[in-house]
């Protein structure tokens, strides 16, 4: 019998085949892992800008409806985020927004209670005319873009506020 010192070519050549396998997955893994966390800041920064714009908005007494566009800057941190501004003047039913317990995209949970649905319809019409009516609202969107390199990313944040522009002089 012979006895075997070390090994042979073909053993040598499979090891580093598996071990190249290997660290091209976790150099994928890191890359992915990278670029996960840069997309993660990137979005955080979009978001700290929406909030800051908004509560620019909400400071403003009287606001104009219209479309806003801009940027942050050409250069410094905020280079490449862009914002757009959307004012728009709306209605809301608060009769229908009682009965329905829905205001466009966004839940309300003042229903009339049971007592008052369970009424005559006449008797319920009368008293959701007591509790509603037409309001008049603005409606707040702000949208901020910014580069991912290979596309745009976006973060859209929206609000309403009561339009209280016919008390002002």
């Amino acid at each position: 019998m012979r006895n075997r010192k070390g090994f042979t070519l073909f053993e040598v050549a499979l090891a580093i085949g598996v071990a190249s396998l290997l660290m091209i997955t976790a150099a994928m893994a890191v890359t992915d892992a990278f670029r996960m966390q840069l997309e993660a800041r990137r979005l955080n920064v979009a978001v700290l800008l929406a909030r800051s714009k908004m509560t620019q908005l909400l400071t403003v007494k009287n606001l104009d409806p219209g479309v806003t566009k801009g940027n942050f800057g050409e250069s410094g941190q905020y280079a490449g985020y862009s914002y757009e501004v959307n004012v728009r003047k709306e209605q809301i039913d608060l009769a229908k927004v009682a009965t329905t317990g829905r205001l466009g995209s966004a839940p309300v949970k003042d229903k009339l209670p049971p007592s008052i649905r369970n009424t005559s319809e006449q008797k319920q019409k009368e008293l959701e005319t007591q509790t509603g009516g037409i309001v008049n609202i603005i409606k707040i969107n702000v949208t901020i873009r910014y580069d991912r390199g290979d596309s745009t990313g976006e973060y859209t944040v929206e609000t309403f506020r009561s339009d209280d522009s016919r008390f002002t002089q």
